[in-house]
């Protein structure tokens, strides 16, 4: 069973960022929030039994937009927590989740003691900075609030202007799962 914490786990895969790696991943791996599930998978290697551990990344709606519509910043996160974990004999990567957390943009690695939190963010904050972040600013203006309604499997989504065309509910669909991380959730919108 791994010893990791999650704040050990950021320390360490911020280190193994390379010093040409694009300061947005730095900069979404300072301001995440790590957790590990531990043991998730194991095998058995040439140098015995290795455990493989599963990793959770939780970001800001702003970060999380970022990372969605440059892959190649999640891929370069995904290889620091794979070469931190790798630190420890007989450790391992299985996954990486990456996923919005309302109180990520409260954990800043400064000094020893951080940032002081601060408020989580709502949905509606979330959704539009998402969309900013993610290529869709125009899209993202125009949302007031999102809320969850019936019983959590659906969203409502209000909106400032007419958004309501295929291609704007299909980015507010996306954006909304991506976020709440469910895929069955039902988005309504309203003006």
């Amino acid at each position: 069973m791994s010893a990791w914490s999650g704040g050990e786990l950021q320390r360490v895969a911020l280190g193994a960022l390379g010093e040409h790696t694009d300061e947005r991943a730095r900069d979404a791996l300072a301001h995440a929030t790590l957790t590990l599930r531990p043991a998730t998978a194991g095998w058995e290697g040439s140098a015995g039994h290795v455990e493989a551990h599963r990793v959770t990344i939780g970001l800001d709606a702003r970060r999380l937009g970022t990372l969605r519509a440059a892959p190649a910043l999640a891929d370069a996160l995904c290889a620091a927590v794979a070469n931190a974990i790798a630190t420890r004999p007989h450790e391992s990567l299985a996954d990486v989740e990456l996923r919005w957390d309302p109180g990520a943009q409260a954990t800043v690695l400064e000094g020893y003691r951080g940032s002081p939190p601060g408020p989580e963010a709502t949905l509606g904050e979330a959704l539009a900075d998402y969309l900013g972040a993610s290529g869709e600013p125009e899209l993202g203006r125009v949302v007031l609030t999102a809320e969850r309604v019936a019983g959590g499997r659906g969203v409502l989504v209000r909106v400032d202007r007419a958004s309501d065309d295929a291609r704007s509910r299909g980015i507010l669909t996306r954006a909304v799962r991506d976020l709440l991380a469910d895929e069955g959730v039902q988005l309504r919108i309203r003006t």
